[in-house]
């Protein structure tokens, strides 16, 4: 991830906390108040004037940097913009950068940075238009818990911790209907099928296939090599379409 001193930042004619607020400004970031300490995910909020303080928001609670006091001389934010399939709590979600002219650096949820769950691109590509009346109100109950509330744990169990899955551990959880989906790579994730037993698979945010027992059926030979050289390893056997 890029890093620079808020400090560095601050060291403008266009006065105290112009480059936060023009680059930062309600944008997720990760913060070191010292430079010391490991960054963590803040909400940047702002700057008090009155005492030339930079706020961050963690969940609750509220953190203010002085860069002319000692202590916080090298606080330090870093960004950056991940991409790919993640594992939330709930679900698997899908991250992409937005693709536009941009002045936000941090995290902007929307704007410069999209994150979806497993089950609403599913949904979107109409993949569950003809399923069950059960599978349904299953989808609605997942996509009603699943909802993603943008918070600093959120980020670190998500974006930092990952907590990818093997194939036959999503597999499980799956056929208990526990979640949704689950991700097993940056590139690959699975889902609930709408109509058999077993799971979709994604690439990307591209539905590639479906399982069928312990061996995967590709839809279309696109995205064959990717999909053949990631379950290899699992020695899940990947059949052409």
């Amino acid at each position: 991830m890029p890093r620079i001193k808020i400090k560095d930042l601050d060291s403008t004619e266009k006065g105290f906390g112009s480059d936060m607020h023009t680059y930062f400004k309600n944008t997720w970031v990760k913060v070191s108040i010292d430079g010391k300490v490991r960054p963590v995910w803040a909400k940047y909020i702002g700057t008090e004037l009155k005492n030339e303080e930079h706020a961050f928001k963690i969940d609750k609670k509220i953190i203010s940097i002085h860069v002319e006091s000692p202590e916080y001389q090298d606080a330090f934010v870093e960004w950056g913009y991940p991409t790919g399939w993640f594992n939330s709590k709930k679900s698997a979600i899908y991250v992409q950068r937005v693709p536009k002219r941009q002045q936000y650096k941090g995290l902007y949820d929307g704007y410069n940075i999209q994150i979806l769950p497993c089950e609403y691109i599913a949904c979107e590509r109409g993949l569950f238009e003809t399923s069950t009346e059960e599978m349904n109100g299953l989808v609605y109950a997942i996509k009603q818990e699943g909802t993603i509330p943008w918070s600093a744990e959120f980020l670190e169990w998500t974006l930092d911790t990952k907590q990818y899955v093997t194939f036959d551990q999503a597999m499980t959880i799956l056929k208990a209907k526990k979640v949704f989906s689950k991700a097993l790579s940056n590139g690959i994730a699975v889902c609930l099928h709408p109509a058999a037993k077993g799971a979709l698979v994604f690439c990307q945010n591209v539905p590639v296939g479906e399982t069928q027992g312990t061996k995967i059926k590709l839809f279309s030979p696109d995205f064959e090599p990717e999909i053949s050289t990631f379950f290899k390893k699992e020695h899940i056997l990947v059949l052409k379409p």
